[in-house]
């Protein structure tokens, strides 16, 4: 299964000044709309805005069908350790937080205010050594408000190191040809219910775990046949 750290930071906390006359002529015109709007100028990550962020995340994970292995804030950002078992595109997962969690914080809001910055962070975990490290021994140190996990990952439970299945190029078309899913030209059948639109979409979504029907069955069918050969 993939597994990803997730860092977040507040909305304009390490702006940069203006280096033009231009950008502080936008930089007024920004601030002035956001005092006519009662919108915050900038977000400060305070103790009491923290454990909100957290309960936030906790129930925010299980909606996404994510498992939130860790998360901790400090007064700069907000980290959190997830993983899934289906495919989801990495930038569409980065986003899913921003997006849910935003859309709780202004719920009770006239106007909509921007909470976290458009500059976020992501590190992927390469194996399960090095999930155990950061998840026990390093991340708990960096700050004092945490969430861990009651339920710690089962010893069966692998980390790959980039994909959660990896085929090689020729061995992918061959699966789809075989079964009947690639035209004589060697161009992907289109399906409706399918998500992928083109053949280079769909050999990822192989490499991160996800065949298609056809080929589930077909591979279904064989070990059918292979035993009814050894019996």
């Amino acid at each position: 299964m993939p597994c990803y750290v997730f860092t977040y930071f507040p909305y304009r906390y390490n702006e940069m000044p203006a280096r033009s006359h231009q950008q502080r002529v936008n930089q007024q015109l920004r601030r002035r709309h956001r005092m006519m709007h009662d919108l915050v100028d900038q977000i400060h990550f305070f103790p009491y805005f923290q454990q909100q962020l957290l309960d936030l995340a906790i129930d925010w994970a299980p909606t996404r069908k994510l498992r939130l292995h860790y998360a901790h804030t400090t007064d700069q950002y907000l980290q959190i350790v997830v993983s899934w078992r289906y495919y989801a595109p990495i930038h569409e997962a980065e986003l899913w937080f921003l997006q849910d969690v935003s859309y709780q914080l202004n719920k009770d809001r006239y106007y909509p205010q921007q909470w976290f910055s458009r500059h976020y962070n992501r590190k992927h975990i390469a194996d399960r050594v090095t999930f155990d490290y950061l998840v026990r021994d390093y991340l708990p140190t960096q700050a004092h408000l945490k969430y861990n996990d009651p339920k710690p990952l089962p010893p069966t439970d692998e980390i790959h190191p980039r994909y959660v299945r990896c085929f090689d190029q020729l061995m992918k078309k061959q699966l789809l040809e075989k079964a009947g899913l690639l035209s004589a030209h060697g161009k992907l059948i289109r399906r409706i219910d399918w998500p992928y639109k083109t053949l280079n979409q769909v050999y990822r979504a192989m490499d991160e775990g996800w065949l298609p029907d056809e080929v589930i069955a077909m591979q279904q069918q064989e070990q059918v046949d292979l035993q009814k050969q050894q019996a």
